[in-house]
């Protein structure tokens, strides 16, 4: 049960990290757009910028 605990934790934790880095005014990349992933990186500024899963993140700034 402990290790089922730790598996959530870690999911949880992995999800508020990628939430914290994301940038709240790019586009949803969970769409049927092709574009999606140059549209992600163009709203970060042409850096680098990756679709992960539904969110667009963005590098530190």
């Amino acid at each position: 049960m402990k290790f089922l605990y730790g598996i959530i934790l870690i999911a949880l934790f992995l999800t508020v990290m990628i939430a914290t880095h994301s940038e709240a005014r790019c586009p949803n990349c969970f769409t049927t757009n092709p574009n999606a992933e140059a549209d992600c990186k163009k709203c970060c500024g042409n850096r680098w910028g990756k679709c992960a899963g539904y969110q667009c993140v963005c590098p530190m700034k």
